[in-house]
């Protein structure tokens, strides 16, 4: 099967809390990828519609992340896109079947288009497969 993947520069919206699963430590990050065009005719750049979705960042990529990004900040990240299925049990949608796009991001960092960044090497470096081989799809 193909995986469809997914590279961008995109704002984070929002982070939340680094989490420990059963399949290892976790962040989630909310991202908002903002399109750009020049209109020739205007000599103008102009703002297309944001498009807003969250991605998932795993094992101690999670940590370096939750450690080095904040809201606000211009990431740039590459992945790959599935889709996340659940059924609540209470709430306005109980018992229906809700679905959700969302990156699973093999890499994330700081956008050096209008930023500087300091990188700090981790004492310990893996150079196994990468922690996204073993997420939940």
């Amino acid at each position: 099967m193909s995986e469809i993947g997914f590279n961008a520069a995109a704002n984070i919206t929002r982070m939340s809390e680094l989490r420990h699963t059963g399949n290892g430590q976790v962040l989630t990050v909310g991202l908002a990828v903002n399109p750009r065009r020049f209109d020739g005719a205007a000599r103008k750049w102009v703002d297309g519609t944001p498009t807003f979705i969250d991605a998932s960042v795993w094992g101690p990529q999670a940590e370096h992340a939750a450690a080095s990004l904040s809201v606000g900040d211009r990431v740039v990240i590459l992945g790959r896109l599935v889709t996340r299925t659940w059924t609540p049990a209470d709430g306005p949608n109980a018992g229906k079947e809700q679905r959700r796009l969302e990156v699973v991001a093999e890499e994330i960092g700081p956008s050096l288009r209008w930023a500087t960044a300091a990188v700090t090497k981790t004492a310990q470096r893996d150079d196994a497969a990468p922690d996204t081989e073993d997420q939940p799809v």
